[in-house]
């Protein structure tokens, strides 16, 4: 009787938190432990050296999990761009965590793309990443605060209307 009881409140703190992002109704369920909670990855740059999400504690960071095969990662290559652009300055991160299926392509793609940014190797954790962050389509973006909470889960995409001012608003607030 109580495992019901907890579903059903599950069900209901998932369903209050619609949110309307460029009028697209979506669902977010909370992370265990709450919105806020804290959450961290160790990966490989380019060079084979390790990167960890904590290292960037004390910087507002945006995620991209994406992939050189994804027609919709690539048509967010230019609004990244510009949003970085419009963001030069600010205590950001930008990481970018690569699904391609072979490193050799990811790190051809990665210099012809020339994101700037962290450029971080996923495919190996692939698997630990959705289950961490709970996704299942690419791209896939989150937002993570600089106390290292995510503050955004399926956070827009660059493209979207919202992006910018929204980024604004946590890098301001």
């Amino acid at each position: 009787m109580w495992m019901h009881r907890i579903l059903l409140m599950l069900f209901l703190v998932a369903l209050s938190s619609f949110k309307n992002a460029d009028n697209v109704q979506r669902l977010i369920v909370p992370y265990p432990g709450g919105h806020d909670a804290t959450v961290d990855f160790t990966l490989q740059d380019s060079a084979n050296h390790t990167v960890s999400l904590s290292q960037f504690k004390g910087k507002f960071v945006v995620i991209c999990m994406e992939a050189n095969w994804c027609g919709p990662c690539m048509q967010e290559l230019a609004p990244t761009k510009e949003m970085q652009a419009d963001l030069l300055g600010q205590n950001i991160v930008w990481v970018f965590i690569s699904f391609d299926r072979d490193k050799e392509s990811w790190d051809e793609a990665r210099k012809e793309n020339n994101l700037k940014g962290i450029q971080l190797w996923g495919k190996p954790k692939s698997e630990d990443l959705k289950k961490t962050f709970r996704f299942d389509s690419l791209p896939y973006y989150i937002w993570v605060d600089k106390d290292g909470s995510i503050v955004e889960d399926d956070a827009p995409r660059p493209s979207a209307h919202s992006a910018k001012k929204q980024l604004k608003l946590y890098l301001n607030g």
